[in-house]
């Protein structure tokens, strides 16, 4: 539907990196969950929400780089790993999909769309796989918590 990585395709790749690369490289995660989506489908039908998360995914294709792995991991949620990324490079991808890409979804789909992240910036052995996607998780609600439409950053590093 998306055009981007299935839940377990998405899964075993990013555990595969995380386990697989040395300790020394930075790694960033990304997690985003599309804001109310739920009343998207209630307002506007099956049918556009399945546009808006086509579209959604067409652009976080375009805006990931080749060896970044990018995946729809949930009904509206999409993530996104960075090898080799740091602070800068991961917060400035969740500060483009929060104010830019996002309204950009929204004029091609003719619907308001917003989305939450969670950034968790690491390195590979700081933690187990698990952890790290609990860190995303956390992240992400916490900028649902501030108001949605924004990204956190974990330990707000």
């Amino acid at each position: 539907l998306t055009g981007v990585l299935n839940k377990r395709t998405t899964e075993q790749r990013c555990r595969t990196l995380w386990e697989n690369t040395p300790g020394e490289k930075p790694f960033a995660l990304l997690l985003l969950d599309v804001d109310n989506f739920k009343q998207t489908n209630d307002r506007y039908g099956h049918p556009k929400g399945d546009a808006v998360l086509r579209c959604l995914g067409e652009n976080l294709s375009g805006l990931f780089r080749r060896d970044d792995v990018v995946g729809r991991v949930g009904g509206d949620e999409f993530l996104m790993m960075m090898p080799g990324a740091g602070g800068e490079q991961a917060v400035g991808r969740a500060r483009k999909i929060a104010q830019e890409m996002c309204r950009s979804v929204s004029v091609q789909c003719g619907v308001d769309v917003s989305g939450s992240i969670g950034v968790v910036l690491s390195k590979p052995g700081a933690c187990a796989y698990e952890e790290l996607l609990r860190r995303a998780d956390s992240a992400l609600y916490a900028a649902k918590a501030a108001g949605k439409g924004c990204y956190r950053v974990y330990g707000g590093a």
